[in-house]
């Protein structure tokens, strides 16, 4: 019990006294984000694999399993 009263004490210690000196070290700058690319070309929404045909569906349990078939 008197572990856990010390270790409350010293966290309590460290984040009064000593992380706002740390803080104070911090500086931050503002940056704009630009604007994301259109969805036009390669980028634009597409169905191609809507109509995929799914190999080996309930006979390979994740990827590692390949393995067996080679």
């Amino acid at each position: 019990m008197y572990k856990i009263a010390i270790l409350a004490v010293a966290l309590g210690y460290l984040i009064h006294y000593q992380m706002p000196k740390e803080w104070e070290k911090l500086k931050f700058e503002i940056i704009e984000l630009k604007a994301p690319p259109a969805h036009t070309g390669p980028l634009q929404k597409n169905d191609a694999l809507e109509n995929a045909e799914i190999l080996f569906k309930n006979d390979m349990i994740g990827p590692e399993s390949i393995i067996q078939f080679m």
